[in-house]
């Protein structure tokens, strides 16, 4: 980086070549372009970003085709959930598939069914729903 930063310098003395011209905008701007060198933790690249960009990039392609303006919102509300489940590390599938089948509990408490806590929620319920067995030597038949 420091033989870059001596180069433009010395190529800025001759302003016929396409490098000299567009070296003072490297110089003036060389804090900010080596921060990255100074931050540990800042990554090399964008990739997050660009990931989430081409999720929203897509869904607007898509958004043409809606035929009404609650399509479109119920486009962008499922958009939304997807992604949200796709960030907290969880099935989106899943996800949706869970929030029907408990719909009444969803509704109880719904900060307990966010996607990124669901399925602690799943596992309480599991352990509350477990049937009192009144003999537990017995093995009783269930229906």
């Amino acid at each position: 980086m420091l033989g870059l930063r001596h180069n433009s310098k010395r190529r800025r003395r001759n302003p016929t070549r396409v490098w000299a011209r567009r070296s003072p905008n490297l110089l003036n701007h060389w804090k900010e372009l080596t921060l990255f060198l100074r931050q540990p933790r800042a990554p090399l690249d964008n990739n997050v970003c660009e990931r989430a960009l081409k999720k929203v990039i897509l869904h607007r392609k898509n958004a043409l085709f809606y035929k009404n303006q609650n399509g479109a919102q119920v486009g962008d509300l499922f958009m939304s959930l997807i992604h949200t489940c796709e960030l907290s590390d969880s099935n989106p599938c899943d996800y949706l598939t869970q929030l029907q089948r408990h719909a009444a509990d969803l509704a109880e408490s719904p900060g307990d069914w966010m996607p990124w806590n669901y399925c602690a929620t799943l596992a309480q319920l599991d352990t509350d729903r477990v049937i009192w067995n009144p003999h537990p030597g017995v093995a009783h038949a269930i229906g």
